[in-house]
């Protein structure tokens, strides 16, 4: 039961994100939105790994420092600066849509590479992917393939930071292994990243200078961005260490729905959450849990 309210809390947080992350590239360009949205998730993990989990710290091994590594270049580079990146050109609710793809992506790899049988689950729940994917944006799809090709690599890029997504669960899942605190891999990996993102960072701003003056609100909203995915980083892992990836996943990946919510709440003057939005999300993310969970049933 602890797992799966974790799992809830980290939907909210990734899809709460999201809207925010859009709003705030309204005033920021992208590389410093990433940036400063990874330092406050790190704020915010260290100081918990701080209060919670002090003595942790110094259990870290080779090993697991390597695999913090390895989950910082995954879920920064992969994930959260291509969430960005789509998010950008296409908006957070359909790049969060497209972020729920990974647990059909992740049945189907198994089954090709690994031998895993296919079962109705996956198939019923592919077909359910697919068909909501294309009920929720397949206009936009066609719209862009004739004119605006840029909206076809935003559609790449969230294809791309699920797939990300979907490969942190196993990374944490082999840090875990070695160092048994979801609070300092969380707090590491994040520092790691803000480390590995600084030069591009910087490079970014040498070029095209952020200014804080008259940028308030695009500030406020990072900060609300990094919360957001801090908390919801910190919840995953706390799930993942009490349940199995087939359990916390397909709860994680109802967080379309949360995005779509809040993006009515909040910026519905950027992004316009219509029926066939709402529907297609609907049903892409039943069909996200069957998948997730064929493995269980």
């Amino acid at each position: 039961m602890t797992a799966i309210g974790l799992a809830v809390l980290a939907a909210f947080g990734f899809g709460s994100a999201s809207v925010f992350a859009r709003s705030a590239m309204q005033g920021l360009s992208l590389l410093p939105a990433v940036w400063l949205s990874l330092v406050v998730s790190f704020a915010l993990s260290a100081v918990l790994a701080a209060v919670f989990a002090f003595d942790d710290i110094g259990k870290l091994s080779v090993a697991a420092f390597i695999w913090v590594v390895a989950l910082a270049v995954i879920q920064n580079f992969g994930g959260r600066s291509q969430n960005y990146m789509a998010v950008n050109i296409i908006g957070a609710s359909r790049a969060s849509l497209f972020f729920a793809t990974q647990a059909p992506f992740g049945a189907l790899l198994a089954m090709v590479f690994l031998g895993e049988s296919i079962t109705v689950p996956i198939i019923v729940g592919t077909f359910a992917v697919a068909i909501g994917l294309l009920a929720a944006s397949g206009e936009s799809l066609l719209e862009g393939w004739r004119t605006e090709r840029k909206h076809l690599l935003g559609y790449l890029l969230a294809l791309s930071a699920g797939a990300a997504y979907r490969g942190t669960n196993i990374v944490f899942k082999k840090a875990a292994e070695h160092l048994d605190s979801p609070l300092v891999i969380t707090a590491l990996s994040l520092l790691v990243g803000m480390v590995l993102l600084l030069p591009f960072t910087a490079r970014a701003v040498s070029v095209n200078p952020v200014s804080v003056a008259g940028n308030w609100g695009s500030m406020r909203s990072v900060v609300m961005a990094g919360l957001g995915a801090g908390v919801g980083v910190n919840a995953l892992y706390f799930a993942l260490q009490r349940a199995d990836v087939v359990i916390v996943g397909p709860i994680v990946a109802s967080n379309p729905l949360i995005t779509l919510l809040m993006a009515h709440i909040f910026i519905s003057r950027l992004e316009q959450v219509t029926p066939r939005l709402v529907a297609g999300t609907v049903l892409a993310v039943v069909g996200v849990a069957l998948v997730a969970l064929s493995g269980e049933l």
